[in-house]
């Protein structure tokens, strides 16, 4: 089980990290020049030396502190807040408003800034969703083990096996699904696994009873003849996924 620090922490710490070493850039005359060196990955040449300079005249440095400062806020904001797949852009981002949508926008501000989107998305369906999956599997199966049954629901796990349910990263003030069946996967190598119902509702918030998230269309219907990448894929989570993330099957 990984360790599960909030996101907005360690936007904190590298909006700490990024301040600092602009304030360290700004003190040099040559900061325009330097800049996409020191912070766009560009390698240091006289023609990326004189584009850096280009992009950066209309800049100045109260101006980018203030428009950076201003976005990482919004974000360490958003990343408090539930994962809403119905707002992300194209780029994977999901601004509130006007303001952050220039701010996103700014060529400047991104290259200093994460890229939200993917950044929130794997965190929530990535560390999240799958520590809390795999804590509840657990207590699942040591429940099963000592009362040769599974319970009923997840509230007969507490307090003896769980000191309370988790709650879905993808479905705020509500806990993880959970129905008291097993389901079976047929694996690419011919073999059979059954698993609890145990599931996150996914990224598109929907509660879907369980209903795994599954993409055939590249991998055909003919499980027998999967690859163990095929079947990786075919049970991939993606910020458009619909369905459900089932434990010990859809794992990203």
């Amino acid at each position: 089980i990984q360790r599960e620090e909030p996101l907005e922490l360690a936007l904190q710490e590298d909006k700490w990290t990024t301040l600092a070493s602009l304030q360290e850039l700004f003190h040099e005359r040559t900061w325009r020049r330097n800049f996409l060196a020191d912070h766009g990955g560009a390698q240091p040449s006289p023609a990326a030396t004189f584009f850096s300079y280009r992009i950066l005249l209309p800049y100045s440095k109260q101006a980018i502190l203030t428009d950076f400062s201003q976005l990482m806020d919004r974000r360490i904001a958003n990343a408090r807040g539930p994962f809403r797949q119905s707002a992300l852009l194209p780029d994977g981002s999901s601004p509130s408003d006007a303001v952050e949508l220039r701010l996103e926008r700014d060529p400047v501000v991104a290259l200093l800034c994460p890229a939200l989107g993917t950044l929130r998305f794997n965190h929530v369906a990535g560390l999240e969703t799958q520590n809390r999956l795999l804590v509840v599997s657990l207590a699942l199966r040591a429940f099963e083990l000592e009362r040769r049954r599974l319970p009923h629901s997840l509230s007969e796990l507490v307090p003896g096996y769980l000191a309370a349910v988790p709650s879905d990263p993808f479905a705020v003030g509500k806990p993880l699904g959970y129905r008291d069946t097993q389901v079976k996967l047929n694996s690419f190598d011919g073999g059979q696994s059954w698993y609890p119902t145990l599931y996150s509702v996914g990224p598109d918030g929907a509660d879907d009873s369980g209903k795994a998230i599954e993409d055939r269309h590249s991998s055909g219907n003919n499980v027998s003849k999967w690859t163990s990448a095929e079947q990786t894929k075919v049970y991939a989570i993606k910020p458009d996924s619909r369905g459900d993330i089932l434990a010990g099957i859809n794992i990203r």
